[in-house]
């Protein structure tokens, strides 16, 4: 059960770990930024780890409930107006957390985002693979198309931008525009194509207003 004291380290270690990243903060810190004792704060999480994987569930947890919601929501909409709508959704939601959040988590906490968060990933993204299979169907993506490795190669590229964008020698929408968009253009059938490019202006011209 996790009492109201529980929640309020959670909701502060979440809101200090997207603004500094991890690394850099201490569970000392966490305890002054709530005016509790060290004490207090290890009688609720023993560890920073403990702490760490709490934050990255209930975010997987809210991105799934998010994703599930709008596809409940979706109607007729076709699946790439669908699938853009929800990207630059989730991109003004995420544009808060530094960069460095992602960078430490996977250099430093790896066993935990591999692991002990295995299947709630897993659920939003097959929600995802949802929506996309269903786009393969009706002809939009080519019927001969591994969906699987498709997707887990295109999420993986997705992971790796947050180091040019770190480094400050590419803006995300040059990333998407002259490499994302581009592979998985190439992907599409000419009937995708039509769709992809008349959703993809919509959702650069979007992402340069954030």
């Amino acid at each position: 059960m996790i009492t109201d004291q529980k929640n309020r380290i959670l909701n502060e270690a979440e809101r200090t770990f997207f603004l500094r990243g991890i690394k850099s903060v201490s569970m000392e810190q966490i305890a002054e930024n709530l005016g509790i004792s060290k004490r207090t704060l290890y009688e609720n999480y023993e560890s920073k780890d403990e702490l760490i994987l709490q934050v990255i569930r209930d975010a997987f947890k809210e991105r799934t409930d998010f994703v599930q919601k709008r596809m409940k929501e979706k109607g007729d909409m076709n699946e790439f107006e669908f699938l853009f709508r929800l990207v630059v959704e989730m991109h003004n939601s995420l544009k808060a957390i530094n960069p460095v959040f992602f960078e430490d988590l996977r250099k430093y906490y790896y066993r935990i985002d591999e692991n002990s968060v295995l299947d709630l990933r897993g659920n939003f993204h097959q929600c995802i693979k949802e929506v996309c299979l269903s786009a393969q169907k009706k002809g939009y993506f080519f019927r001969d198309l591994d969906m699987d490795l498709l997707y887990t190669f295109i999420t993986d590229m997705i992971a790796d931008k947050l180091k040019y964008q770190r480094d400050g020698k590419y803006t995300e929408v040059q990333i998407h525009k002259n490499i994302l968009g581009s592979l998985l253009r190439g992907t599409l059938t000419p009937k995708g194509q039509v769709l992809f490019d008349r959703y993809k202006r919509q959702w650069l011209s979007s992402m340069v207003k954030f």
